[in-house]
Order: structure tokens, then sequence, then C-alpha cells
């Protein structure tokens, strides 16, 4: 997905369910980011991810770790 002159692609990692938390899922993401045109900084990579945590909340509720 291009988003802000960036490349950014999401895909899971992991997925770990432990036996004794059947309702609770451990999901690790790999989120890579390109960007042709700049360097990417702090600045310009943390409203993103700010995003993804905003939408795997609501979608999923999931909380960032």
């Amino acid at each position: 997905e291009r988003i802000k002159g960036m490349d950014v692609k999401v895909s899971p990692v992991s997925i770990y369910q432990a036996k004794t938390e059947a309702g609770k899922k451990t999901t690790t993401l790999h989120i890579e980011f390109t960007s042709y045109e700049s360097t990417l900084t702090d600045d310009k990579i943390k409203p993103i991810m700010d995003h993804v945590e905003k939408v795997t909340a609501t979608k999923l509720s999931a909380e960032r770790v």
C-alpha cells in the first residue's frame, strides 16, 4: 500500500495462543517502510505506526506492546 509517498507492507510473522488463555493471542507483525523519495525519519513513520495501532485496536481489539 502506498501512504504519504512511501510503500508500506504489513505481514504477520507469528500468532501465538497459550492453552491457558483461550481468548488471547499474541501476533507479531513485520512492517516494512520503503521510500524512494527521501530518508525515512521517526517523524514520518510514527503517524503510520499510530494508524496501524488504531486500526488493529478497532478491528481486532488489539493493543500495542
